[in-house]
């Protein structure tokens, strides 16, 4: 399903920077955006919530930066 969203490139990009372990199982969509937001600046704590559009659009666009230099 995340292959919907993002392209391979992309997915081997977030999971190289988070150190996800590929298993048979995807991750879920909840955690991919925090990954996102966190290439964006969202420090993940547990009392801070859910990322704001800013910090996801930041994310998709330093993402979209890793993948093409």
């Amino acid at each position: 399903m995340l292959e919907i969203c993002l392209n391979k490139g992309k997915i081997a990009v977030i999971q190289n920077e988070h150190q996800y372990k590929v298993t048979q199982e995807s991750p879920s969509i909840k955690q991919v955006v925090t990954w996102i937001a966190q290439l964006g600046g969202f420090l993940a704590r547990n009392h801070n919530g859910f990322p704001g559009v800013k910090t996801l659009w930041r994310g998709l666009q330093r993402l979209h930066d890793i993948v093409s230099t």
